[in-house]
């Protein structure tokens, strides 16, 4: 019984290393298929969701990064980092763009997304984290001004403290590539932020899984 609760537990921590910072092999393997295009121009350009194989795990994220480019089947490293350790810390160094707020920004705004305004948030973010103010404009004004103000709405949010003191950014990764790592000739990755399981969750995954460990083996003793 116990080998096989400590068993269970190897899993939960398998799943918990996912919001863990650590270099891992990345692989675009899919997008989800939404189309967009640029505002003032004929660019059409993937929106979240993207797929990302991290050492071997599906995950669905979304792009901060307008400006590189990947293609699918490419594969790279890249560094993860949970953001509630590097606000935690006060360190974002592993990260593409290193601000704080924005990193808070973007959480929040990824915890928006349902099926109706996925491509408003994905211009907002690419907005967010823009260094050309002219692009920035430009990617905002989608959908006549919904990406600004998904954007407004982002910074009044963030301006709260109880807002950020009541929000769970621990559930959030951001994967920062690592350069000269990637397989294709397109440059450097983009860098891409996900929501991972909450400790609660894994807690509770964790509690059922062993569980079931615990009800297998009592019904092979009454085998």
């Amino acid at each position: 019984m116990i080998e096989r609760a400590l068993r269970y537990s190897a899993i939960l921590v398998l799943l918990a290393g996912l919001a863990a910072a650590g270099t891992v092999n990345v692989e675009l393997t899919g997008v989800g298929g939404s189309y967009a295009t640029v505002p003032g121009t004929s660019t059409a350009v993937y929106t979240y969701p993207y797929y990302l194989s991290l050492n071997g795990t599906n995950t669905a994220v979304i792009c901060d990064d307008f400006n590189d480019e990947v293609s699918i089947g490419e594969t790279w490293q890249a560094n993860q980092t949970n953001l509630g350790a590097d606000l935690a810390a006060n360190d974002f160094s592993g990260t593409m763009f290193g601000n704080a707020t924005k990193y808070q920004e973007a959480a929040w705004l990824l915890s928006q997304i349902n099926g109706t305004n996925s491509n408003d948030i994905q211009f907002a973010l690419w907005a967010l984290f823009d260094t050309n103010s002219t692009q920035a404009a430009q990617l905002a004004s989608f959908d006549n001004g919904a990406a600004q103000n998904w954007l407004n709405a982002a910074a009044a949010w963030a301006g709260n403290a109880n807002n950020l003191a009541n929000f769970d950014f621990s559930a959030f990764a951001i994967i920062n590539p690592d350069p000269g790592t990637q397989s294709g000739s397109l440059g450097t990755p983009q860098e891409y932020i996900t929501e991972t399981p909450e400790p609660v969750s894994l807690a509770l995954l964790g509690t059922g899984l062993l569980l079931v460990g615990l009800t297998r083996k009592r019904w092979g003793l009454a085998a």
